[in-house]
This record gives structure tokens, sequence and C-alpha cells, in this order.
């Protein structure tokens, strides 16, 4: 019998036995937990899938299950003897992916408590998988050693992401999750903590501006607010007015202020524009002109997850509309409103991409590193580096504008 530590590990071990396909498993049905005895539960998947009836049977330790028991999620006790660190780090790579996931929305529908809740617990499991992948390392090695991958699927896994095994990628990692949950834990028990990107408690000697943030457009700057949100997951607050604070042929200085629209918590952010800068206050088509360099606000990982998000939801609207048999494509696309909505998405999908390639220097062939100095920038460097190649980025910037000319072609502007 298939002995877990902790029901959490045997829930994904029940996972990861059932191989990859395109149908859903029904967990739901075919799956129970009973006490086996004084001592154990037993968790059994018993059912069908794909071409065959499947039984999985895992026994838990009550006091280990037990003493798992906290906080933060824990797998275990010890070194895992069912899943290889391949698998941890795929459930790691997952987990931290529905995070920020979870992110993109909380940007752009604003608050959430069910999403923020979600993605909090999200990167308490990655955490916990790269916590899980560090016990395989001996204790003067540099990175996971071949024998910690006993599976197909995890020497699958090391044979893609080799780095993703080396004590500094772990390090790094294990401390961005950390930061992260303890920054969402101090802003829900109230203890004033902030998350990275806004503005620090107020000194005892008086009121203080805080240090303004370099933008090259309004546009850029509620780019920026979208991704940085108030601790408690909320990137929303009143931004319809907009205060200047210094207009001069040198500099222009703007304040956005008001309560966060989640939990009423003062928000006070100031940005700095060249005098020259575009001054509509609200979506924009483009985040910066031609000639602009890259942005000092946000790090090329910022901005690839702002084509990301615009695209998603842009592909998922057109594709909806488009399935929708019983409607009218044509005739939602003419209402005024819902169609700048759309070139509004597929614009700012576009120009996101171009914002990072503008991160890279003369004809280099992809991003170099410091092009990314949040700790999520720099950890989704060192995770997918191939998704910052010239070549890659070139392709995906012309298809995304391309997809705006189709639909503006076909239902105008």
């Amino acid at each position: 019998m298939i002995e877990a530590r902790t029901l959490a590990e045997a829930y994904l071990y029940l996972e990861l036995t059932l191989p990859v396909g395109d149908d859903a498993v029904d967990y739901d049905r075919h799956t129970t937990l009973d006490r086996r005895d004084d001592e154990h539960y037993l968790l059994r998947f018993d059912g069908p899938y794909g071409d065959r009836h499947w039984n999985i049977e895992v026994t838990v330790p009550l006091a280990s299950h037990r003493a798992a028991d906290g906080p933060t999620l824990c797998y275990g006790s010890g070194r895992s003897r069912l899943l290889d660190a391949g698998q941890w780090y795929a459930i790691e790579d997952g987990y931290a992916g529905m995070a920020r996931t979870g992110l993109t929305r909380l940007a752009h529908s604003g608050p959430d408590e069910a999403t923020y809740l979600a993605v909090v617990a999200a990167w308490d499991a990655a955490r916990a998988a790269a916590d899980e992948i560090a016990k395989f390392l001996p204790p003067d090695a540099e990175e996971v050693p071949a024998e910690a991958f006993w599976t197909e699927h995890g020497r699958s896994v090391r044979a893609a992401r080799p780095e993703a095994f080396r004590r500094d990628r772990l390090d790094t990692a294990r401390n961005g999750y950390r930061r992260r949950l303890d920054e969402a834990q101090s802003r829900i028990a109230g203890t004033g903590a902030q998350r990275p990107g806004t503005p620090g408690p107020t000194p005892a000697g008086g009121p203080t501006d805080p240090v303004p943030v370099r933008v090259r457009s309004l546009a850029e700057a509620h780019v920026h607010l979208d991704l940085r949100p108030c601790g408690c997951g909320s990137a929303g607050f009143p931004r319809d007015r907009m205060t200047v604070l210094v207009d001069d042929p040198d500099r222009l200085l703007v304040r956005y202020a008001g309560p966060c629209d989640g939990c009423g918590a003062p928000r006070d952010v100031v940005f700095e524009l060249p005098p020259a800068a575009d001054r509509s206050d609200g979506p924009a088509y483009l985040f910066s002109g031609p000639a602009d360099g890259p942005s000092e606000a946000l790090d090329a990982a910022d901005w690839l997850g702002v084509a990301e998000g615009y695209g998603a939801l842009a592909d998922a609207l057109l594709a909806a509309v488009e399935a929708d048999v019983s409607g009218d494509a044509e005739g939602r696309w003419r209402d005024p409103q819902e169609r700048a909505a759309m070139v509004r998405l597929l614009a700012g999908a576009a120009a996101a991409v171009e914002e990072v390639l503008k991160f890279l220097p003369g004809q280099a062939p992809a991003l170099p590193a410091a092009a990314f100095w949040t700790g999520p920038g720099r950890e989704r460097y060192a995770r997918q580096r191939d998704l910052f190649d010239r070549d890659r980025l070139t392709r995906w910037c012309a298809h995304r504008w391309r997809v705006l000319d189709e639909f503006t072609a076909r239902y105008g502007r």
C-alpha cells in the first residue's frame, strides 16, 4: 500500500498518477476518503478515465496529517517518496501561473475577495512545492541531483527546465513566495504593511509626498496602478480626479489619491512625466511614443503580463461572440461603445508587446537580465527565458497588430 505524508500530498499523487488526457477527471464522483483504521486515512480513486478503469489507493497517517495543519500549506515533514523533484516543479509552476492569472483578473475587474484569497492560496501552494524541491538538495550542492528524478514525468521536466533545479533559482523563488504571503497576511491582519509599489506609512513628523514614479504617459501610469494594487488585492480607487502638482517646462508631476475600493485604505501615488507627455486621462492605444525609451516604472515581465492579459481577454470575447449562433456579431460590434472597448483591448495587447521589445538593446537576440528588476519579473525570466526571444516577440507583436487590423477592417474603429 502506498503511503503519503499528508492528505495534500495524497491528493497530488492521485492527480499525477492518472495520465494526461483531454477529458476531465470526475474526482468528485469517483474519489472517497475514509478511515482505514485508528491510525490511517484511505484515499481511493475508483472509476473510469480514458479507455480504462482505475483503482488508486493511498494511505495517510492521521498523526502526520494533523502535524501538517497550520497557517500555511505543508505537504509533510521529510523528503517526499511519492513525487520526485520534477513533479514538484510542475506543481510549483502550475500554482504560480494560477496566481499570476488571478492578479491579472483583479487588475482588470477590480476588487474580488474570492479571487484575492485564491491568489494567496496559489502562492502558498507554489511556495510549499518549491520547499519540497529544496529538500532534494544535498547540503553543499548547487543543483538537485539526477537521482531525485525517478519518474518519466519528472525527468522530462528536468530536461526541459534544468535551471529550475539550481539552488539560486530555488532560493529566489522561495523568498519571493514568502514575501508575497507575508505582505498579504500583514495587510489582512491590519498591521499596515504594504505591498511593493504602494506608498509607505506617513512618518510621525507629518505628511509627506510619496516618491514620484517616472512614467512616459498617463496611460502607462494607469497600467502601473493596475499592476501595483492595494495590499487587499484591489487595484481600484477613484481615478477620475487627477491633481497636477507641478507643471513647468522641465517636468510634470500628477497625483492620484483616494480610498481603496476594496478596503477603504488611503492610496496616494505621484507620477512624474515628461513635460510634453500625453495627458489624456484614460485608456489609450499606446503606452509611450515611438521615440521613447523603455519603461522605468514597469519591467519587461510586467509588460508581458499586460500583453497576455489584454490579448487573452480580447480573444475570449471575440471567440464567444463568433461562437454564439443565436447572437449577432455584426450587431454587437456596431455598437460604438462595444467596438471601442474591443479596439482598446486589441491595441493594448499589441502595444504592450512593443513595450517588451523596447528593452532589447541594439540587435541583441533576446532581452538581457537587466530588463527584469522586480522579484516576480526575475523569477519569470529565470523560468521562461524563451518567451523573451527577439524573433518570438516580433512575431507575436505582428500577430497582435494583425488581429486588430482584421477587426477594424471588418467593423471599423
